[in-house]
């Protein structure tokens, strides 16, 4: 079952996504492959999600100066809980809300979109997580690793859970359709 908490999502617009360098300089071939890559998908959007309720613009305007868990540093808190490198902060710089990422920030450029589960604020910029020119220390590199991994734990639990189980086979033999000869009518 969904989990069903009201959550937070912060969405990156169109405009955001082109200003991505290593993102401009990809193929749009190899743009749909990074898409597909489910594990990295589910955990870029991760960073991108609050479980911690639905926040509209005024409670966010009141987390100034503080960091918010992500969906990736829930997933680790029971092992990690002192690790912030998955918050994401805010900083509200009147009348503008920034979120800060460990390696860039997005301004809230619309606000309160209300959705099923929770409510949505467009940013004018991907959250990053890391960028060319920073590294993770070791303790970082292992609380990252294990969000990573337990992600990609949940995303084959729920793929387990939707895919129904293989029919058992029958005892008789199947045979390839170009093998079945058809019987002449009598």
């Amino acid at each position: 079952m969904a989990d069903a908490t009201p959550k937070t999502v912060l969405l990156p617009n169109d405009d955001g996504f082109a200003s991505l360098e290593y993102w401009n300089n990809m193929t749009a071939y190899e743009r749909a492959m990074k898409l597909l890559n489910e594990t990295e998908t589910t955990s870029f959007l991760g960073y991108h999600i609050l479980p911690g309720g639905a926040f509209d613009s005024a409670t966010v305007a009141t987390l100034n100066g503080q960091t918010v868990d992500t969906c990736l540093s829930k997933a680790v808190m029971d092992s990690y809980p002192d690790s912030t490198v998955l918050d994401v902060g805010v900083e509200v710089r009147d009348p503008d809300v920034f979120i800060k990422a460990r390696a860039s920030e997005a301004k809230v450029v619309e606000a309160d979109i209300p959705v099923c589960e929770g409510i949505v604020h467009i940013l004018d910029a991907p959250l990053l997580l890391c960028d060319t020119e920073m590294e993770f220390t070791d303790e970082e590199t292992t609380v990252v690793e294990a969000a990573v991994t337990k992600v990609a734990e949940m995303l084959e639990k729920y793929e387990e859970g939707m895919a129904p189980a293989p029919a058992p086979m029958e005892d008789e033999a199947v045979m390839p359709m170009e093998a079945v000869a058809e019987e002449p009518e009598a």
